[in-house]
C-alpha cells in the first residue's frame, strides 16, 4: 500500500485582462472539496508527496508531509491491492467493495468502480489510464458504476456490489435465461387461456339451437384476438426483428460505417428513409402476410400483440439489462 498527499496549485481569482500577457493579480488556495476536473486536472502541476505510515493490526497511522492549517483542506491518495473483494463463478466475477474506515464523520462519499479495458462492467467497456494524474482525476468522478452515501458515522464503511465479465453474453447470461423463461411462460399462458376460452365457447354453443350451431360451425365469426399462438408468434418475431435491426444500426454507428460510405447529404437522406422503411417493413410485414390469409382482424390482432410485446421487452430490459441496474 502507498499513500500520497496531493497538493494542487493555487487558483487565480483575479487576472489583469488589460495586459496582453494577462498576469494573475490574486491567488487563493485550492478547494479540495471541488471536483478534480475543476482545476483542469492541474495541467500536470499537481504534486504527490509520499506519506510514511505505521501499521498496527488493521489500523494505519501517519503524519502529513505538509501540515494543514485549521479550516483548510487537503487530499490524500491511498493506493492498495487486496484480495477477497471478488469471487468468480463460471466466468462471472462478483465484487463486494468496502471503503476504508476513518475515526471521524464523513459528510459525503462517492465510490466509482471501473475494470480493465478487456472487461465489461454492466454494459460499459472500460477504458483505463494508469497514469497517476489521470487515475486521481477519475477518483469519485467517472466510471460505469457510481454510488454515493452521506453522513457516515465514525468508523463506518460504505459497501458497493456489482458484477463484471469478459463478454456481454456472460455478464447477462442469467438475464437472458430469465427472459427466455418469461417468453415461454407467456406462450404457455396464451396456449392454455386460448384452450380454456375455446372450450368455454364450445359449451355455450351446445346450449344454443341446432340451427344456430349449424350456422356457427359453417361460418365461424372472425374476431380480433391476441390469444392465438399464431398471432403471438408472428408478433414476437416482428418485435425481435425490430430489436435486432436496432442493435445492427447501433453497431454500424459505433464504428462510423455509415460515414465511411459517403458524406453526401443526399446519401444521408436516402439512408434515413431506407432505415425508416426497414422498420415499417419489420413491424407491418409479418402482420400483412398473415392478414392476406386470415383477414384484416388478424392484422389488427398482431399489431396489438406487437405493442404488448414491446411493453414486455421494455420492462424486461430496464429490469434485467439496463446499464444502471444493480443486483
Amino acid at each position: 500500500m502507498v499513500i500520497y498527499q496531493m497538493k494542487l496549485p493555487q487558483e487565480c481569482v483575479n487576472q489583469n485582462y488589460n495586459d496582453q500577457a494577462q498576469p494573475c493579480l490574486q491567488y487563493r488556495d485550492p478547494d479540495y472539496a471541488q471536483q478534480y476536473y475543476y482545476y483542469g486536472y492541474s495541467n500536470g502541476k499537481a504534486e504527490y508527496q509520499k506519506i510514511q505510515y505505521t501499521k498496527s493490526g488493521n489500523l494505519y497511522k501517519f503524519t502529513l508531509p505538509t501540515p494543514i492549517e485549521p479550516y483548510k483542506s487537503t487530499a490524500i491518495i491511498v493506493a492498495y491491492a487486496a484480495k477477497g473483494y471478488v469471487s468468480e463463478s463460471a466466468g462471472l466475477f462478483k465484487f463486494n467493495f468496502e471503503t476504508l474506515k476513518v475515526p471521524s464523520r464523513i459528510q459525503e462519499i462517492r465510490v466509482v468502480v471501473d475494470v480493465d479495458s478487456d472487461l465489461l462492467l454492466k454494459g460499459k467497456k472500460s477504458s483505463v489510464n494508469y497514469s497517476l494524474d489521470n487515475v486521481v482525476g477519475e477518483i469519485g468522478s467517472y466510471g460505469p458504476l457510481v454510488k454515493e452515501a452521506k453522513n457516515l458515522s465514525p468508523n463506518e464503511n460504505f459497501m458497493v456490489k456489482g458484477e463484471y465479465a469478459t463478454s456481454w453474453f456472460r455478464l447477462y447470461l442469467s438475464s437472458i435465461i430469465l427472459t427466455i423463461f418469461i417468453i415461454i411462460a407467456i406462450f404457455v399462458g396464451v396456449y392454455f387461456l386460448a384452450r380454456f376460452l375455446k372450450k368455454r365457447a364450445g359449451q355455450n354453443g351446445q346450449n344454443g339451437s341446432g340451427t344456430g350451431q349449424q350456422m356457427t360451425s359453417q361460418n365461424p365469426p372472425s374476431s380480433i384476438s391476441i390469444l392465438n399462438l399464431t398471432n403471438a408468434s408472428v408478433s414476437l418475431l416482428s418485435v425481435v426483428g425490430v430489436v435486432g435491426l436496432t442493435y445492427l444500426l447501433r453497431f454500424l454507428s459505433e464504428f462510423n460505417l455509415f460515414r465511411s460510405f459517403n458524406p453526401d447529404p443526399v446519401f444521408g437522406i436516402i439512408m434515413a428513409i431506407t432505415i425508416i422503411l426497414l422498420y415499417v417493413l419489420v413491424i407491418l410485414g409479418p402482420a400483412i402476410i398473415v392478414a392476406i390469409k386470415h383477414g384484416w382482424k388478424s392484422f389488427l390482432s398482431i399489431l396489438i400483440a406487437e405493442f404488448l410485446w414491446f411493453v414486455i421487452f421494455l420492462v424486461v430490459y430496464f429490469a434485467l439489462f439496463s446499464p444502471g441496474r444493480l443486483d
